[in-house]
């Protein structure tokens, strides 16, 4: 398993050649992947998923194909396994935690980083993405956000928004204070802030009339949250 990854991983790197706008959602690729705890204390557990879309725009949540340690040496620390319909990571105890912070010169109060990579299938095809946990200690992720589309929360009806008008997206569930990173992505039309909390969503009269727009929020430790909409324009 830890020859698939470091090779499938080094192959679609060395091959990465993405010319789209980060915001569009016109290719089936991963978004992000998410640890159920991005920080975990001596033996702490956390599963593993990621929110991808496919080559229509549409964003759904799966289990990875394929979990595994991007450096075989960090087996000394942390643990990968299938279990569940998916997978999970372990830390290692306290001392292996210790021993691998001195190894790489770390301060006792600085948190170590270990790479996993990951194999995700969608509409039959391999995509490969890198995630980060952090040993030695909890770490939560960020809250869940909710879309507002125009002001008016998201929900399993698409919003209403309309062309030739600049269309409103914020998020409800997070504040300032939470300190995060934002990324929003659309299938249609385009956007404007994208990296901020408040993004401006654009629809030209040749855009696509239906779609989804999706919010992913991450925080300084590793943890990501994210929320989705469906959109329509009469």
């Amino acid at each position: 398993m830890r020859t698939a990854i470091l090779v499938v991983l080094a192959a679609a790197l060395a091959g990465c050649n993405d010319l789209s706008q980060r915001w569009e959602l016109d290719h089936a690729r991963v978004l992000a992947v998410r640890l159920s705890a991005p920080g975990l204390a001596p033996g702490g557990v956390a599963t593993v998923d990621a929110l991808v879309v496919d080559d229509a725009g549409a964003p759904t949540v799966v289990a990875p194909r394929l979990v595994g340690l991007a450096d075989p040496a960090d087996a000394a620390v942390v643990t990968v396994a299938p279990g569940g319909g998916g997978w999970t990571v372990t830390a290692g105890d306290a001392a292996a935690i210790a021993a691998a912070r001195a190894a790489a010169g770390l301060t006792d109060d600085q948190p170590l980083a270990i790479t996993l990579g990951t194999i995700v299938t969608i509409a039959g095809v391999d995509h490969v993405a890198t995630k980060q946990v952090r040993l030695g200690e909890a770490l939560v992720n960020p809250p869940t956000p909710v879309i507002h589309v125009d002001g008016v929360a998201a929900t399993d009806t698409p919003a209403p928004v309309a062309f030739d008008r600049d269309v409103a997206l914020t998020l409800g569930g997070v504040t300032p204070a939470d300190e995060l990173a934002f990324d929003w992505l659309t299938s249609t039309g385009a956007l404007t802030h994208s990296e901020t909390a408040a993004a401006t969503l654009t629809l030209a009269p040749d855009d696509a009339p239906t779609g989804h727009v999706v919010a992913i929020v991450r925080s300084d430790g590793g943890g990501a949250a994210w929320a989705t909409a469906a959109i329509a324009a009469p």
